[in-house]
């Protein structure tokens, strides 16, 4: 292990998302005592992590999502402050020049919800996709990156789920796994960011295991 690393606190269900160059940042989650909005950064180039105050979440919560918006910041939304019926819309930005989160309402998600997969094409615009409100949750949102705004796009999800992985590589995001109105699933989505349009895959790029809770990456660290 790397113990430089490791998180300022110990809890789960927590966010991260990545600077893409120099660092990345951890957010919210719970332990035993309740849910935080506590934030911690990690400097890749000494593979150190410390609490960063100025980049808590607005709002101390479990479960939420994070994107890359662009080189100079990205998102953090959604999660839940209770359990799954106390789910919120709440996103915030996060600026990576000076480490500083702030409640951002016209980045909010079109409905609350927890769980939610997501990913960026690192310029312009990202999606949350799915997510758990005691069931699942099939829309998906659009955030467009010039104006911190999100809205609800027109298609529904294909393959709904939440507690997936889910990637981008700057075209697509890929969400795999997770547990949709069946149950645990093998099966993915891929949402094509040219169009805005998602579409299941095929079968070849289904995990091997059924299993949700699950992680995931992106290359070009989108």
């Amino acid at each position: 292990g790397t113990a430089s690393a490791n998180l300022s606190a110990a809890r789960f269900q927590l966010v991260a998302l990545s600077e893409r160059s120099t660092k990345a940042y951890f957010a919210g989650g719970a332990d035993s005592g309740g849910k935080h909005a506590t934030a911690d950064k990690l400097t890749f180039s000494t593979d150190t992590n410390s609490a960063q105050a100025s980049a808590n979440l607005s709002l101390a919560r479990s479960a939420p999502s994070g994107l890359h918006g662009d080189s100079t910041k990205g998102y953090w939304a959604g999660g839940t402050t209770g359990g799954v019926s106390n789910s919120v819309v709440t996103a915030e930005k996060i600026t990576f020049s000076t480490d500083t989160t702030a409640a951002t309402a016209s980045a909010n998600l079109s409905t609350k919800r927890l769980h939610m997969e997501a990913g960026a094409d690192g310029s312009t615009k990202g999606y949350w996709f799915c997510g758990q409100i005691g069931f699942v949750v099939t829309n998906v949102d659009k955030i467009t990156v010039s104006t911190d705004t999100t809205a609800a796009t027109t298609a529904a999800a294909a393959g709904e789920c939440f507690s997936g992985a889910s990637g981008s590589d700057g075209n697509v995001l890929l969400a795999l796994g997770g547990v949709d109105g069946i149950g645990t699933r093998v099966t993915g989505s891929k949402l094509v960011f040219s169009t805005d349009v998602s579409s299941a895959l095929a079968g070849g790029a289904n995990l091997s295991v059924a299993r949700n809770d699950v992680s995931g990456f992106s290359t070009v660290a989108l």
